[in-house]
């Protein structure tokens, strides 16, 4: 390697060698995918759009940029400004990115130079694969969950399995059994699940005349089943792991009989003996040729396909009817370890697709992606089952990735589920991943209660601790929901403009349009200390504005959803019905928000001064928001559905003590509209019932659960 080269190696994980010095730690994790990304193709100028939508798929072009220009600096500074006497590796311009092929050297360029180089190097086959294969030193960028890694890593994988295949089958057909085997083991290491694996080990040492070798390695196959899979080895495994030790003991003493003759031949019969010797060994090695292939040719051809199919596919070509279709076709066909390998493939996939769901949301394609989701629901649920139980890092990465998509389709419940199995397997550890996870689970938390707040500021620690400011903002926000909720304004206005500042900065258009959105449900003006800050109003109107551009029909409806509630506060009450109609009408898909849409409607209505239609659409958002377990929906809309006249007094003044009482206990903000409905309809239910049946109905009805009032609220006619 020339001393100006910096030797860059991804396999394994990723450090840089220049000179004397060793780079293993960067600014950010999005740095070092960068310079992966450049040093896995360093022939070729990358173009800062492409590079911008592989590592920022989430953020508008203007930002990726700022992000790139960052990434790019902090690379420069550590591993240019360390050689200022040499030419610079890495080149950018206004329009590409490229490292000085010339001043670089890769692990994974050489991996691969060593393989190309073995069908050339004829009777030296054998030393130039050994040569590749230790240079494996592990998956690609291991610890990496970039979307764009997942394809390369399993076609380096795949070249790798092939290649100890075919040098087990090489040193096999030339009679090197124990030779052979090591790399044999590397292979069912690379897969210990794989039956075929074991018995191609199992068959390599019954040709050796190992019998307690054949044994031992049928125990592991046995061991490792029953501990990590609780499954046994097929009936076909069985049968051949006995007839292979009854193979090695055949063996056994030939091999012995064989050396002991060749020691005692006297004279001339010691040459015929010699003779015979060297006809028997030729013989012995053709057999051996054809063992060789016998135990190897079925398992290397199908890591050929493997690896042929890995160069063609990648996760985010795969659509979601050919994820259910690998499920159908695979889960149930082959031996136990195939329907397993079935399984972890269909999961890591589903992890894919989950990333590029993530990646949409709140931008153009987010109903395309939710209509997938609600498709595949089951698939998701398979997917996350076996998340759960192997891998549960990546299991918190897809939970967090789906927490929307749970949350808009009505599955609150279900995804809190799944995001608290995850976190529970991942207690103590520290990633991004887990940081998503506890971020979404505060979300979906049936109360934003203190587990809730707890979970927001464990995840902000986290993305401190890596320097994420968008996974920073990304918690801040929730935690601003969460303040709004419990009524305290000043600490949610802090919240929110903690995080829409770092969304500004990175130039993020969805984090700024769905901060503003949140902020302008606000029910109160920015206090003294936030004078820049703007009204609810005009947070409102910014928020249309984004989401206009972006083109998200959820958040159009959402943020005229928030004006017209702002609209109806002021009791302009011709503006808030456009405005609600207009909501109503940007969304016709409704994204699934069928609790709001209904309560929508029912605005509409108390605006035409139709209060039975009124009644019919709160009792039909309460009806979902129960079915779906939104307790916060619950109550909210029992809130205003208990203020409405009914043709039972008695009933309606218990419903209406349940939902004050109940509204209160949880915490959650009361506006000066509803406290006005309030005093109200208190002193008309008192009119109609006098004091003390009022007041034996309020304390009758102060004793009501939430879900007691809602199915009470239903059946009312």
């Amino acid at each position: 390697m020339p001393f100006e080269a910096c030797r860059i190696e991804m396999l394994g994980g990723l450090r840089v060698i220049c000179g004397d010095r060793v780079i293993d730690r960067f600014r950010t994790r999005k740095a070092a995918s960068l310079l992966a990304r450049l040093a896995l193709f360093p022939d070729r100028a990358h173009p800062r759009e492409e590079l911008i939508s592989l590592l920022w798929p989430e953020m508008d072009v203007e930002a990726g940029r700022v992000n790139l220009r960052q990434a790019l600096s902090a690379l420069r500074h550590l591993i240019d400004d360390g050689r200022p006497q040499i030419g610079p590796v890495i080149i950018a311009n206004n329009s590409v990115v490229r490292l000085e092929a010339g001043f670089v050297v890769t692990d994974v360029a050489e991996f691969e130079d060593a393989l190309r180089s073995v069908a050339t190097n004829g009777c030296n086959s054998v030393s130039a694969r050994e040569r590749a294969l230790e240079l494996y030193r592990g998956e690609l960028m291991n610890g990496f969950y970039d979307e764009w890694i997942f394809p390369e890593r399993r076609r380096l994988e795949s070249l790798y399995v092939t290649a100890l295949h075919e040098q087990q089958a090489e040193l096999a057909g030339r009679g090197d059994m124990q030779r052979a085997i090591p790399y044999a083991l590397k292979a069912v290491q690379m897969d210990p699940y794989d039956e075929e694996g074991h018995l191609a080990v199992m068959r390599l040492h019954a040709a050796a005349g190992d019998p307690t070798a054949v044994r031992r390695q049928f125990d592991q196959l046995v061991s490792i089943l029953k501990e990590e899979l609780d499954a046994d080895p097929s009936d076909e495994t069985r049968a051949s792991g006995a007839r292979l030790v009854e193979e090695a003991k055949a063996n056994e003493p030939a091999l012995s009989a064989s050396a002991l003759s060749s020691r005692s031949a006297p004279g001339s019969a010691r040459l015929f003996d010699s003779v015979s010797a060297w006809r028997r060994a030729a013989a012995g090695l053709a057999a051996c040729a054809c063992m060789a292939a016998f135990i190897t040719f079925p398992i290397l051809r199908a890591h050929r396909s493997r690896a042929s199919q890995s160069q063609t596919e990648s996760p985010e070509e795969r659509s979601f009817d050919e994820i259910r279709a690998l499920r159908s076709r695979q889960f149930e066909a082959g031996t136990p370890l195939q329907q397993e390998s079935a399984r972890r493939r269909h999961a890591q996939l589903c992890v894919g697709l989950a990333e590029r769901g993530w990646n949409s949301w709140y931008g153009h394609d987010e109903e395309k992606w939710l209509q997938r989701f609600t498709a595949s629901q089951e698939e998701l649920r398979v997917a996350l089952r076996w998340l759960i139980e192997h891998d549960p890092e990546r299991a918190c990465l897809m939970c967090g990735a789906l927490a929307r998509f749970w949350y808009v389709r009505g599955f609150p419940r279900e995804g809190y589920r799944w995001l608290n199995e995850a976190l529970t397997r991942t207690t103590g550890m520290r990633s991004a991943a887990r940081a998503r996870a506890l971020v979404g689970a505060s979300w979906l938390s049936p109360d934003h209660g203190r587990q809730a707040d707890a979970q927001c500021r464990e995840a902000i620690s986290i993305f401190e601790e890596r320097g994420d400011k968008w996974g920073i903002a990304h918690a801040l926000r929730h935690q601003g929901l969460f303040a709004n909720e419990k009524a305290d304004r000043v600490k949610s206005w802090n919240l929110y403009a903690r995080a829409l500042l770092v969304f500004e900065e990175l130039k993020d258009e969805r984090g700024q349009a769905v901060t503003l959105l949140s902020m302008s449900f606000i029910p109160t003006a920015p206090p003294p200390q936030f004078a820049g800050a703007s009204s609810p109003s005009k947070c409102g109107s910014r928020s249309l504005a984004l989401f206009r551009k972006l083109g998200n029909p959820w958040g159009i409806s959402m943020s005229l959803h928030s004006l017209a509630v702002q609209a109806n506060s002021r009791q302009d009450y011709k503006l808030a019905l456009a405005l609600t109609r207009e909501a109503l009408a940007a969304n016709p898909e409704g994204n699934g928000l069928t609790v709001r849409e209904n309560a929508d409607k029912a605005y509409l209505a108390a605006y035409r001064g139709d209060v039975a239609a009124e009644r019919d659409y709160f009792k039909r958002a309460l009806q979902i928001a129960r079915d779906q377990d939104d307790r916060q929906a619950m109550d909210f809309y029992l809130a205003s559905f208990a203020t409405l006249p009914a043709r039972d007094v008695v009933t309606a003044a218990r419903l209406f003590a349940g939902a004050v009482a109940i509204h209160r206990s949880l915490g959650l903000a009361i506006d000066s509209a509803y406290q006005s409905r309030v005093k109200d309809h208190e002193k008309e239910l008192r009119r109609k019932l006098g004091d003390k049946r009022y007041d034996a109905a309020y304390r009758e009805g102060s004793k009501l659960t939430l879900e007691r009032a809602v199915d009470e609220a239903i059946a009312m006619n």
